[in-house]
């Protein structure tokens, strides 16, 4: 966009100033830099732009002093002077510094431009006249390509300056009006406004947005906002006027237009300016309110009083949450203070935001109000005569009907939905929904009364009909009724009529008829139970649905008819209803004589004799496996994505409130993430919707082969997906699932022979790091996944703060050793190892160190820890073993024949390219002989997985390469394991060997290693060696092989030759 773009001005004319010229954006990045900055960092012009001072490595503290300045300047619009000192090139330079600010066509600040002066000599404060006019011509050029007028004048009214958009404005040229008042722009009746605009000058006062009229040349009014700023000069006096006026007649015109509106509708406008509080008020507003025009100030505190203070908490805070986006429109209503008492008048008000700042944040609110009084105190009247019927209805114990004859809709009452065991909201009498619910028995002739009636060939409607409850019974009903409401032909247009539940008269009708009929023919399976618990009859539709014939029940225990013994508490709660209430109904696992199970629906009713005592028990049960399968289906739609199957929203929900619930009970952690597909908007443009649709399908079937049996994949909509992982008893183990997940989703897709691939960022929270409700932390999450998108995309971010920096932490020390890997920042450091009845030399322990750039040499220690189980740890073990196989080689040339050793860790033995890779590095020396390399594997390693580390070893010895076990004691190898470990060389651990001369367990357990390699014909070496004392007891107990800090430490491999020479020379182990 335009106004983000440095202006031509700047190009034109700043690269040839002598100050330091440049221009910020709202993020306080650099958009342009004159070549003036060369002078004082050495740095280019183009070496600024996009960068922030912070990142430019200016001072802390002069960061902090120049991004206050430039935000106050993006906040304000007010021009700001810095004084500052910079370390330049040739030392601390003083500057002073004026921030203006550009506006864009809207006047919105748009950018600030830094005009920074030298002034560390006196002489730098004065220029040559010819730079003075330089600058000069430089200001007019940039204020004639402002869009708005901008006059400077003096504090008696005289005109000193008039750019461009002043001449088009207002029709005078600059030597028309410069030298001349600016009282000639006034009509007469806007006089006073100088003098007012004058005293508020004086005091230093900003008059911001002042809407008036001038007066254009030709004569005719022009509607403006003026914003009125101070000119002082160099002791801050103030001096003369800036003033910038904008044309606002087009918005005056098309005001008065929207209120002739909004007059014709009765409606008052108002239009609120968020950022100076001034609210615009209509005419017809002001009478609505019973405000006074000539005595209230129009702002936001006028609008407050004219509400009821009773509505007034709730009316600011419906406001607050439109303005802070939490609702998508608004609309409210509230009593007006003026009118308050017994008579009480009511308003409706609509708004929009029509304007945001370059933030997005809302900068101005445009509504109207309606007196809605009467309509209130109609329908208020309505409710009144309703809930009059409705007591009245709802003490007959009936439910009523409304049915609207012309469109063909029945209306019903809670009471009538109650009747057959549903709420208002689940019963459905709409679109042939009542005909369902009426028996088909019935159906036919109640449509035949109903039009006798409407007719009239019947003075009133009624029958008696059956209805279906929702547990699936048949309910009888009384329904009367009549028409209402006729139109002007007499044509009928509304029958309105009660139901009263008749079931129990029609039951004591129905006992009176033949009962067996019935009992024989009815669908549902019926059984009769004594008070003992035992069947006494069945029906045909009982062996029907059970399977069991009547012989094989009766006389036995109802209860052997149930899938699973239920619990005595439930035979508690059934005869305690069938006692109290006479009948009990509910849903039940049934047993088949194949041993089957099915859900059935049952209902028992006791059968009373005349003093009310049970005889015996009759139940009537059905099949309802068919309601339950589609129930299944009904919840799959419900609740699951129609596209991936996932769960949906409202599925989630529930999920994510169980995973809290979870969390707490088990005290680990639930990590909730927000998912966001990157470059999915380019397949859908390139490749159609369809593709979009399959490769959402195949992320989402990918995604389910990494994800655990108790994590929660749920898609929003779109490409926006929600994931729960449960159960994480660390972040480090969540980085790895969310790693996987990342490289899962990367992987490239065919879809109609077309490649695809895609990438995702993901924001998490980590409850209860994050302690918050379910919204909050899907909101957080949402938030995280933005900070991804925003850190350049395939990636995750933690939302909470300490987490995200400690796995931040890690993640840039496996990024930078990865990089120091390239970059040959490692470097192998080499400690010998000697046979101390001789002497010799018989190899090296290769040892890594890191030579970091910024912190010097590293020992394994600061490092190797955070490189354990991430995706740097075998590059770096293979780079050691590559590295130590080719210094070998070079001392082999030089006639120093060593074997080196390098220790494995677990993850790099059982990875899947180990051996390849080891055969690989010898292949590439093939003058080093395998036995040269022997490899370190801990003890606590090796007994990890016996037989997949006998296996790798063994196939180490075949390739001729020599295994030693590292740090042994330190573990718990069993002899049995340790005999078919294949190992050459058993290390005792220095930790042993250090303490030997001073602790009988030490020397004890040293001993004991000794002896054992002996037993399994294993040769053994002792580290830790650090004195002479320690290797003669060592050579006593029969261990000759040493190494330790009294030999010799570690040293770089350019060393080894020097240091063998030395050693040789000086026959130091002849001590011993």
């Amino acid at each position: 966009m335009q106004r983000f773009a440095r202006p031509i001005y700047v190009s034109q004319f700043a690269d040839f100033h002598i100050d330091i010229v440049a221009m910020f954006d709202s993020n306080l990045r650099h958009t342009y830099v004159n070549s003036a900055i060369e002078n004082y960092t050495g740095l280019k012009p183009q070496d600024y732009v996009g960068k922030t001072n912070y990142e430019l490595g200016m001072p802390k503290d002069l960061v902090t002093q120049w991004d206050e300045a430039l935000e106050h300047v993006f906040r304000t619009g007010e021009s700001r002077d810095l004084t500052f000192t910079f370390p330049g090139v040739e030392g601390n330079r003083d500057f002073h510094s004026r921030l203006v600010a550009e506006r864009d066509s809207s006047g919105n600040v748009a950018s600030v431009i830094s005009f920074a002066r030298d002034v560390t000599e006196a002489e730098l404060c004065f220029r040559s006249d010819m730079v003075n006019k330089y600058e000069t011509g430089l200001i007019q050029a940039i204020l004639d390509s402002v869009d708005d007028a901008v006059i400077g004048k003096t504090l008696d009214g005289v005109v000193t300056s008039w750019n461009g958009a002043a001449e088009a404005m207002f029709g005078y040229k600059a030597e028309e009006m410069l030298g001349r008042s600016i009282l000639r722009l006034f009509p007469p009746d806007r006089l006073d406004e100088e003098k007012f605009i004058l005293e508020k000058l004086q005091y230093g006062e900003k008059i911001d947005h002042l809407e008036t009229v001038r007066v254009h040349k030709s004569g005719r009014l022009i509607h403006v906002t003026v914003t009125t700023s101070p000119i002082r000069n160099l002791d801050g006096k103030v001096v003369g006027a800036c003033k910038i006026v904008k044309n606002v007649t087009p918005l005056i015109v098309e005001r008065q237009r929207l209120e002739l509106a909004l007059l014709a509708t009765n409606s008052g406008l108002w239009d609120w300016d968020l950022i100076n509080g001034t609210v615009y008020l209509s005419d017809l507003y002001l009478k609505i309110t019973g405000s006074d025009k000539q005595q209230e100030i129009h702002d936001f505190d006028h609008f407050k009083r004219t509400i009821h203070p009773n509505d007034l908490e709730q009316t600011l805070k419906t406001i607050d949450k439109y303005l802070e986006g939490h609702t998508e429109h608004i609309e409210f209503d509230y009593r007006l203070a003026a009118n308050s008492g017994p008579k009480e008048s009511w308003v409706t008000t609509q708004a929009q935001i029509v304007e945001r700042d370059l933030l997005g944040r809302p900068s101005r609110l445009v509504g109207t109000i309606t007196d809605t009084t009467e309509i209130k105190k109609t329908y208020s009247n309505l409710l009144d005569r309703e809930k009059r019927l409705t007591r009245v209805i709802d003490g007959s114990d009936q439910g009523y009907w409304d049915w609207n004859i012309q469109e063909n809709s029945l209306e019903v009452s809670p009471r009538w939905a109650e009747m057959l065991g549903y709420t208002l909201e689940e019963v459905d009498v709409a679109n042939g929904g009542y005909e369902k619910l009426v028996h088909p028995d019935d159906l036919v002739s109640v449509m035949e009364t109903v039009l006798k009636h409407i007719q009239g060939k019947l003075p009133n409607l009624e029958q008696e009909i059956r209805c279906l409850t929702k547990t699936g019974e048949w309910k009888w009903i009384l329904t009367r009724g009549r028409v209402v409401e006729w139109d002007d032909g007499r044509n009928p247009l509304m029958v309105s009529g009660t139901h009263t539940d008749i079931t129990e008269r029609k039951k004591l009708e129905m006992s009176l008829r033949e009962a067996a009929t019935v009992f024989e023919n009815s669908y549902d399976g019926i059984v009769v139970v004594n008070t003992d618990g035992l069947v006494s009859r069945t029906n045909p539709s009982f062996s029907r649905i059970t399977g069991f014939t009547a012989e094989e029940v009766i006389g036995k225990s109802y209860q052997s008819l149930f899938a699973t013994p239920l619990k005595r508490r439930f035979y508690e709660q059934l005869y305690l209803s069938l006692n109290k209430h006479k009948y009990w109904t509910g849903e039940l696992w049934g047993h088949r004589k194949n041993d089957q199970t099915y859900p059935l629906l049952l209902s028992i009713s006791s059968v009373v004799d005349d003093k009310n005592g049970i005889e015996h028990y009759i139940g009537i049960f059905s099949d309802i496996s068919h309601l339950k399968e589609h129930e299944a289906e009904l919840d799959r739609v419900a609740h699951y994505d129609p596209l991936t199957g996932t769960p949906n929203r409202r599925l989630l929900s529930d999920r994510l409130q169980q995973s809290i619930v979870r969390a707490d009970r088990q005290g680990k952690s639930l990590a909730v993430c927000y998912l966001d597909l990157d470059g999915f908007k380019y397949v859908n443009d390139h490749f159609g919707h369809q593709a979009g649709d399959d490769l959402l399908v195949a992320i989402v079937n990918n995604l389910k082969q990494v994800l655990r049996a108790e994590d929660t994949l749920s898609r929003l909509g779109g490409d926006e997906f929600v994931l729960l992982i449960n159960g994480c008893e660390r972040p480090e183990e969540c980085s790895i699932i969310l790693d996987r997940i990342l490289n899962t989703i990367k992987i490239p897709i065919t879809i109609d022979k077309a490649v695809i691939s895609v990438s995702a960022s993901i924001g998490v929270s980590l409850y209860p790091n994050d302690h918050s409700d379910a919204d909050t932390l899907l909101r957080h999450a949402d938030q995280a996944m933005y900070r991804a998108k925003e850190s350049g995309k395939n990636r995750y971010h933690l939302f909470d703060p300490d987490s995200d920096q400690k796995a931040q932490r890690q993640r840039e020390i496996i990024s930078r050793l990865h990089n120091a890997l390239q970059n040959d920042e490692l470097t192998l450091y080499f400690q010998p190892k000697v046979d101390l009845r001789n002497g010799a030399v018989v190899g090296v322990e290769a040892l890594i160190r890191w030579q970091h750039p910024e912190r010097g040499l590293l020992s394994p220690a600061a490092f190797l820890p955070q490189v354990e189980g991430s995706t740097a740890e075998y590059p770096i073990g293979k780079w050691v073993i590559s590295t130590a196989i080719r210094k070998a080689s070079q001392w082999l040339i030089e006639g120093f024949p060593l074997k080196v050793s390098v220790n494995i860790s677990a993850n790099q033995l059982m990875h899947p390219e180990f051996l390849n890779d080891l055969r690989l590095a010898l292949a590439e020396h093939p003058e080093v002989p395998a036995s040269h390399l022997e490899l370190e594997v801990l003890e606590s390693v090796s007994i990890s997985d016996v037989t997949r580390t006998v296996e790798i070893l063994a196939e180490c010895h075949r390739i001729g390469v020599m295994v030693s076990l590292d740090d042994f004691g330190t573990g718990y190898s069993s002899l049995t394991y340790l005999r078919k470990l294949p190992v050459d060389t058993l290390k005792i651990d220095q930790s042993f060997v250090r303490d030997m001369l001073t602790d009988p367990e030490d020397h004890g357990i040293v001993n004991a290693v000794i002896n054992l390699a002996k037993s399994f014909n294993r040769q053994v070496i002792a580290e830790g060696v650090e004195t002479l004392a320690h290797g003669n007891e060592l050579l006593r107990m029969g261990c000759h092989l040493v190494q330790g800090y009294g030999i010799a430490k570690p040293m770089p491999g350019e060393e080894i030759q020097t240091w063998i020479k030395y050693w040789l020379a000086q026959r130091n182990w002849e001590c011993i």
